[in-house]
Order: C-alpha cells, then sequence, then structure tokens
C-alpha cells in the first residue's frame, strides 16, 4: 500500500490499541515465507496468499469471526418441532447472515437470508414465514424502510417482524411501533439466547393492521 505498507499498519495498531482482540489478516500475492514471519512479528494473526476464492476468504473469515466473538453455536440444541418454521432474514453482511442460518439451521428452524430488503420483499410473494429479521441498518432500504413496505404490500401477512440490532434505543422502539414491527433482537446476544428469544415468535399472530 502506498505511504505505509501493511505490515508497519499492522504493528501501529498493535503498538496504539494494545487492547483490541480483532484478529488482523493479511492478504499478499507473495508466498515467501519472510513475509510470513514478518506478518506474524508486526502482530498479524493470518496470511491469506492470492489469489483466492471468495468462498475459501470467506471460510477464512467466518472462522477469525467466531473466534474473536465467542460465537459457539455447540451450545444450541435441535428442536424438531420447529422444522415447519421458515424464518426470512435480510442482512447485508454476509458473514451475519450465515451465522444466523448455522444458529437458527441448527436449532431446528428453515432459514432464508437475503442481503437486502427489496430481496426480502420479493420473496414474500411465494413464501409463508413464521418469523422474519430484519437488520436495521440497511443500505438503499433500511429494516424500518423494509417493515413499512411489508406492512402496506401485504396487509393479510400477521407475520411477527423484528429488527436486528446493537442499538435497542427509544427512538428505534417508536420507529418499529410506526411501521408495524414487533420487537428486537440484539446481535450482542450469544447463540443460545438468540435461539431463545426467536422460539417465541413463530406461533405468535400479529393483529393485521397499517402502519401509524
Amino acid at each position: 500500500m502506498p505511504e505505509m505498507n501493511g505490515f508497519d499498519t499492522c504493528q501501529l495498531i498493535k503498538q496504539t490499541f494494545p487492547d483490541l482482540k480483532a484478529p488482523v489478516l493479511f492478504f499478499s500475492g507473495s508466498t515467501h515465507e519472510n513475509s510470513k514471519k514478518q506478518a506474524r512479528e508486526t502482530g498479524g494473526d493470518d496470511f491469506i496468499a492470492k489469489p483466492f476464492s471468495p468462498d475459501k476468504l470467506i471460510e477464512r473469515i467466518d472462522l477469525w469471526v467466531s473466534k474473536s466473538t465467542g460465537f459457539d453455536i455447540g451450545e444450541v440444541t435441535h428442536d424438531p418441532s420447529h422444522q415447519n418454521d421458515l424464518v426470512l432474514i435480510a442482512d447485508d453482511s454476509r458473514t451475519v447472515r450465515k451465522m444466523i442460518t448455522m444458529v437458527l439451521g441448527k436449532a431446528g428452524f428453515t432459514v432464508d437470508g437475503h442481503e437486502s430488503g427489496h430481496g426480502l420483499i420479493m420473496a414474500l410473494n411465494d413464501k409463508k414465514p413464521a418469523l422474519i429479521i430484519l437488520d436495521v441498518e440497511m443500505p438503499d432500504l433500511d429494516g424500518f424502510g423494509t417493515c413499512e413496505r411489508i406492512r402496506q404490500g401485504f396487509p393479510d401477512l400477521t407475520t411477527p417482524i423484528l429488527f436486528f440490532t446493537y442499538h435497542n434505543t427509544e427512538e428505534n422502539l417508536t420507529l418499529t411501533e410506526l411501521v408495524g414491527g414487533n420487537g428486537f433482537l440484539s446481535k450482542s446476544n450469544s447463540p443460545a439466547k438468540l435461539v431463545e428469544v426467536v422460539k417465541k415468535w413463530p406461533n405468535v399472530r400479529i393483529e393485521k393492521k397499517q402502519p401509524l
């Protein structure tokens, strides 16, 4: 990189933010052992040689996300009673979608993930979910806007809609009511807690009404 290379950047990050737990990964076209050694010496956690396939890259990133966040699905138990419960998810982060899919899938749910609110809305034309989960912060059409369009475009839909966020603020609570949403899921929840909350919703049917 111009001005400051990756090794110097990593070293500066580690020195400036000693309590930072986020892993640092190096991407390089060089597979020389000296490069890998320098990456380790400057505080890097992994070294990924170019070229690499997108799937392999996502797999490696998912591994480090799991390690750094403690997002362990080993504590989740399978419940066959939810095998017919379809959960639709919209989140622009592929990693988040994959993590939620793994967690809820292991718990017994059928999960259909979409990278945008538009994609999820299109899916409602031929799918009847037991629960809808929307990321609050998505580009182009955020979670609240998606929810509002769902309630207006599918007035007979009685499926609960939850918002997935780190910020359960008073403003967000007000917006939830305004657009016809029903609750929140915290992104900081453990996998077991996430499943515990989700299990409460599939059998709940919401009164048919337009957004305020």
